[in-house]
């Protein structure tokens, strides 16, 4: 896909070489290097203490402490922010993998076809547009995962407008509310089985989304356009490494999140896409990455997520509607 280069988010360009490394990569090798260090601190404490012609030292045992607090340490990071389990996985592939901002869809996600074939897209933008009319009962993004996209979610006005975020499924775990209020979409999505987020995103009118990376090079980001605005299209689009997109209608478009991104709508009216999370094929590490998505996806973490996103859409839309 050749998109036009966007001069009005040149603060996006991030690479000219297909290279998406970036700050959460560099975080991850960080930790990777603490892990490894703590372990072989571990392995030379060990080692020298079941040999009995060495006596145990001091040094000895400030190996045994500083490990502990090495790992300790890791252990806290982890725990307080579980993107970076994320970042770990992804750290790898990102070194290794050189691809454009924007994908061929049909390459990467040829499953898609279902989801942009006339009646179903039909049939699915009918159940996205009473989701929009019903979009005061929507949370923000800034809100989701206990505040950690409060950075990308920031830009709420005074009046109520911002990006919200409809939460379809997370992992294997599907939202109960979605699965009653979006029967097509979902149906549609329970064929494809490497769709592994989804939901409906929406963007209010006059909001934009600031510069910002995804987390996991394991997976590609998919847009399906089902409302934009009809006046003024033009200044509603993605600029992905200083490239820009604008979303058309039942057509769908593949990129590589971890590039820098941000989003603008600067018209009067919403913009609501089909949000997903794909698998990117990999080759001979897809097993590897595959086996330790599902302990991802299987985590409490994905899980209370999908609860409390539950619990934030605090009106169902048959109330909201009548």
């Amino acid at each position: 896909m050749n998109a036009p280069v966007c001069s009005d988010c040149s603060d996006t360009f991030h690479s000219a070489s297909n290279n998406s490394w970036n700050e959460n990569d560099s975080v991850a090798v960080a930790l990777l290097c603490t892990i490894v260090l703590a372990l072989s601190l571990v392995y030379y404490a060990l080692n020298r203490r079941c040999n009995p012609s060495v006596e145990v030292s001091m040094g000895n045992r400030m190996c045994y402490a500083l490990s502990v607090c090495l790992i300790i340490g890791v252990m806290c990071i982890l725990y307080t922010e579980p993107v970076r389990v994320s970042h770990l996985l992804s750290m790898p592939i990102t070194a290794l993998t050189r691809t454009p901002a924007f994908l061929p869809v049909e390459k990467y996600f040829p499953e898609s076809s279902v989801l942009e074939h006339p009646s179903n897209f039909e049939a699915c933008r009918f159940e996205a547009r009473k989701v929009l009319s019903a979009r005061e009962t929507i949370g923000y993004m800034r809100d989701s995962f206990s505040g950690a996209n409060e950075y990308v979610g920031q830009d709420v006005k005074v009046d109520g407008r911002g990006w919200r975020f409809y939460l379809i499924k997370a992992g294997d775990n599907w939202s109960e509310r979605a699965l009653r209020e979006c029967p097509s979409i979902c149906s549609l999505l329970q064929c494809i089985p490497n769709v592994m987020n989804a939901a409906l995103s929406i963007l209010d009118p006059g909001v934009q989304i600031p510069s910002h990376n995804g987390y996991a090079k394991n997976l590609i980001r998919y847009h399906l356009a089902y409302v934009t605005p009809q006046d003024d299209a033009d200044n509603c689009y993605i600029c992905v490494n200083g490239e820009r997109y604008i979303w058309k209608e039942g057509e769908g478009v593949l990129f590589d999140d971890l590039f820098l991104h941000r989003v603008y709508n600067g018209t009067s009216q919403p913009r609501v896409v089909l949000f997903l999370d794909v698998q990117r094929p990999l080759g001979r590490m897809d097993p590897v990455i595959r086996g330790l998505e599902k302990l991802v996806n299987h985590s409490s973490v994905v899980k209370q997520e999908v609860e409390r996103s539950e619990r934030q859409i605090a009106t169902p839309l048959h109330v909201a509607l009548e």
